[in-house]
C-alpha cells in the first residue's frame, strides 16, 4: 500500500501508546519497537507503559513529528489563519454545596468509586438543575445544556424556561427537526446527552453551554463543548459546569485529560511546524540497529 492516511480529531490524551500505534499502521516502526525505543513497563502498575525519562521532554515528539501532523489552526505549519481563529472561551465552576450529612467524619465523603457517583448524581438532579435554571432564566440567551441522565433532561425541562428536550426516546424525525430549529434560530433552548448532539453539530448561533454534572469522558465533554466553540463563533464562549461537591474528583478527572491533550497539541506542534514546513509529512522506515559491543561467555555450568 503505497499511500495510507490516518486521521483523528482527538487523539487519547492519557495514552501515548494509542498516538504512538498510527506509527505501525504507517510502516514507520513497529509496535514492538516502539515500546522498546520509547517506554518503560510500569512495574507498580502491570499493562501499564510510561516515556522513559530521557525522551519525555522532546525526543519522544520529535519522532512523533517526523511522521505525523498536529494543528489545531493554519498558522501552526505557516499558513495564515484568516477566519479560522477562535474566539475566547471562559469555563466556569458551579460547586454547589452538598446538603448530606457526613456519616461517622467531620469532613463530607467524596464519591470515589462507580456506584459512589451514580448515587450522588442521582440525588442531586433537583439541586443541580435549580441551579442551572437560576442562571439562564436572568439570561435571554441561547443556551445549550448537556446532561447524563433522562432524570436530568427532565428536570432541567422543566424548571429552565423556553427550552425543549431531545431525548433518546424521541423519533429520529424529532430529532432532526428540534436539532435543525435550534441552529436555525427557531428554538431558544435546547437540553440534550453528548452521547445524542455532541458530534458534528454547527451551533455557532449559540455561546452558552452548562454542563448539569459530568461523566468521566474527556472526549465527551470536548465534543460537547465544541459543538459552538468552533469556527464560525463570532461571541465569547461561556461554558458553565454544575457540579455536587462530593463529585469534585469527576472535574479534576476531567481537568486533568485536558491539562494532558493541551500539553500533547502544544508538545507535537511545537516539533510539526518545523518538520512540515520542510518536508509535508513525509516519512520513512525507522530501523532500530543493533551493534553488539561486549563478547557474550557460556557460564561453566551450560558447557
Amino acid at each position: 500500500t503505497p499511500y495510507r492516511l490516518a486521521c483523528t480529531a482527538t487523539p487519547a490524551p492519557n495514552d501515548y501508546i494509542e498516538l504512538g500505534n498510527h506509527c505501525e499502521f504507517l510502516g514507520v516502526m513497529s509496535r514492538s519497537e516502539m515500546l522498546a525505543t520509547f517506554f518503560i513497563n510500569d512495574t507498580k502498575d502491570t499493562g501499564t507503559w510510561r516515556l522513559k525519562g530521557h525522551v519525555k521532554d522532546n525526543i519522544f515528539w520529535k519522532w512523533v513529528a517526523s511522521w505525523a501532523v498536529m494543528l489545531s489552526k493554519p498558522s501552526d505549519i505557516g499558513f495564515e489563519d484568516g477566519d479560522f481563529e477562535l474566539p475566547e472561551i471562559k469555563y466556569q465552576e458551579h460547586i454547589i454545596k452538598s446538603k448530606a450529612k457526613p456519616k461517622g467524619h467531620f469532613l463530607l465523603d467524596v464519591a470515589r468509586t462507580l456506584n459512589e457517583r451514580r448515587k450522588v448524581r442521582h440525588d442531586t438532579i433537583e439541586l443541580r438543575s435549580k441551579e442551572a435554571a437560576d442562571l439562564i432564566n436572568k439570561t435571554h440567551d441561547r443556551w445549550v445544556c448537556w446532561v447524563n441522565l433522562n432524570a436530568e433532561g427532565k428536570a432541567v425541562t422543566k424548571y429552565v424556561n423556553d427550552i425543549v428536550e431531545i431525548a433518546g426516546r424521541h423519533s429520529n424525525e424529532i430529532k432532526v427537526d428540534r436539532m435543525t430549529k435550534f441552529a436555525t434560530g427557531e428554538i431558544r433552548r435546547i437540553v440534550t446527552k453528548p452521547k445524542i448532539a455532541g458530534l458534528g453539530m454547527n451551533w455557532q448561533i449559540c455561546n452558552n453551554a452548562a454542563f448539569i454534572g459530568l461523566s468521566d469522558s474527556w472526549e465527551q465533554f470536548y465534543q460537547a463543548v465544541r459543538r459552538i466553540w468552533r469556527f464560525g463563533q463570532k461571541k465569547k464562549v461561556n461554558i458553565h459546569i454544575f457540579i455536587e461537591e462530593r463529585e469534585v474528583s469527576v472535574l479534576k478527572n476531567i481537568q486533568r485529560k485536558d491539562e494532558q491533550a493541551q500539553q500533547m497539541i502544544q508538545n507535537m506542534i511545537q516539533y510539526t511546524s518545523i518538520l512540515t514546513r520542510k518536508e509535508l509529512g513525509q516519512s520513512k522506515r525507522t530501523y532500530v540497529k543493533y551493534a553488539p559491543t561486549i563478547t557474550m561467555e557460556l557460564p561453566k555450568w551450560i558447557r
